[in-house]
């Protein structure tokens, strides 16, 4: 993915490719956001959109937009470039930052920092998006305690285990 802007180009190349099907591709190395005077994106590329870790961290890093850029075209007219775009709102969401997804032959969006599709092309629909995003400053919790989050979840699900251990003792 690039950032052009004047003479100051930026670059990203993918970090987390498909599993088999994509192991043939060089891997990029900095998992990092792309920057200039005017913008900071936090550059998402198909199966990435996957992992929250790497959003989470541009965004915490300085990362104004979220952009996720991936085809669907291979998919076809299955369930699959649904659950692939599903993934986008719950990373705008956690991160409390406006995403654009463009899909080629998949389901391209712009989407808020609440979930809410503003504007929206379906699948096998060609054209282009024209909409607003704001840049908001504020972290959410997730971005910022994401770790704390997922311990606890970790605790919860041992003491449950415990419980329901000792229950059958009892």
């Amino acid at each position: 993915m690039f950032l052009l802007y004047g003479d100051d180009n930026k670059r990203y190349d993918k970090i987390r490719t498909v599993p088999i099907v994509e192991d043939y591709f060089e891997k990029g190395k900095e998992n990092t956001f792309l920057k200039n005077n005017t913008i900071s994106v936090v550059p998402v590329i198909c199966f990435e959109s996957t992992f929250d870790s790497l959003v989470s961290e541009n965004t915490k890093k300085g990362g104004d937009y979220i952009v996720v850029s991936t085809n669907d075209a291979g998919f076809r007219k299955t369930i699959i470039p649904y659950l692939h775009a599903a993934y986008s709102v719950f990373r705008a969401v956690e991160n409390n930052r406006y995403l654009i997804r463009a899909a080629q032959g998949g389901i391209s969006f712009i989407i808020d920092n609440h979930g809410n599709i503003i504007k929206r092309k379906d699948l096998f629909e060609t054209g282009f998006l024209l909409g607003k995003a704001r840049k908001i400053d504020s972290l959410s919790f997730f971005t910022k305690y994401r770790f704390l989050i997922i311990v606890f979840y970790f605790l919860m699900f041992f003491l449950s285990l415990g419980l329901s251990r000792f229950k059958k003792r009892n």
